[in-house]
């Protein structure tokens, strides 16, 4: 019966030509008369609903209920009235076909305020990141990749210089090596930075966007993709490959000991 009325109350909307002449043509005393029984049904409609909860069984008020309100909307579709008996006849239909539960402006106000809450702390995290890059512009790697070649230069010359490394894939390219645990930031072709997860420098940071996602932005999900701003302090030959079986070859890479982590948008 639902699917036929909606079906049956569109066909009978696209037969309105001229809705405001229509409105301006009523008959007070019959609109008020229809309206009332269309009314006195639904309410019956609705506590036969109500009762139900949700289990489903046969409406005695459900097809002149809906009846009434569709030839309603085909006469006077713009009146209060006849709008607000067709909410409650939608509600009490979807009611009818099982559990129902009607979203208010105060069940979803907690969203805006993550989104507002997002925002602010977007762009404060932005304003921070722009203060660490340009305290540290004066000792900056002028280019990232190809890495500096470690048979040309060495680490005392490449010491505390500030690297900023995008894409960094953590915890997929994590590794435990000889000399330490790192992400892995590279290839063979263009070299490698080797980020040092071993102690606060990585931990912090970690840490603190964790509790944001906890405390502030449930949108955000896992961070698979970090921008992390690091120094560079010291340089290591490692297997950069995840797992105990490690079937590459041995890769000279920078160590970068983190700064700051980025999350685009967060």
């Amino acid at each position: 019966m639902n699917k036929k009325f909606f079906r049956a109350l569109a066909a009978t909307l696209c037969l309105v030509v001229c809705a405001a002449s229509a409105f301006a043509a009523i008959d007070t005393s019959q609109f008020k008369k229809e309206a009332d029984f269309a009314e006195h049904y639904l309410s019956e409609y609705e506590k036969e609903v109500a009762r139900a909860r949700g289990a489903k069984t046969l409406f005695r008020y459900e097809r002149e209920a809906l009846t009434r309100i569709r030839d309603l909307m085909g006469k006077y579709p713009d009146h209060p009235r006849v709008k607000e008996l067709y909410d409650r006849a939608s509600k009490a239909a979807m009611r009818s076909e099982g559990d129902y539960i009607e979203i208010t402006p105060a069940m979803i106000q907690y969203q805006k305020n993550e989104a507002e809450l997002r925002r602010i702390i977007s762009a404060e995290g932005e304003k921070a990141w722009k203060a660490f890059i340009e305290k540290a512009s004066d000792n900056f790697l002028l280019k990232t990749y190809p890495t500096p070649d470690y048979t040309e230069v060495s680490i005392d010359d490449l010491k505390d210089k500030y690297v900023v490394i995008e894409d960094v894939c953590y915890p997929a390219n994590q590794f435990v090596g000889a000399t330490g645990q790192y992400i892995a930031c590279g290839k063979p072709s263009t070299g490698y930075y080797f980020i040092n997860l071993s102690g606060r420098a990585w931990v912090a940071p970690y840490e603190a966007v964790k509790r944001y996602r906890r405390t502030c932005d449930s949108s955000m999900m896992d961070v698979q993709k970090w921008t992390v701003l690091g120094k560079i302090t010291d340089i290591a030959s490692d297997i950069p490959e995840a797992g105990e079986d490690k079937v590459g070859t041995f890769q000279f890479g920078w160590v970068v000991t983190p700064v700051a982590l980025l999350v685009q948008g967060h």
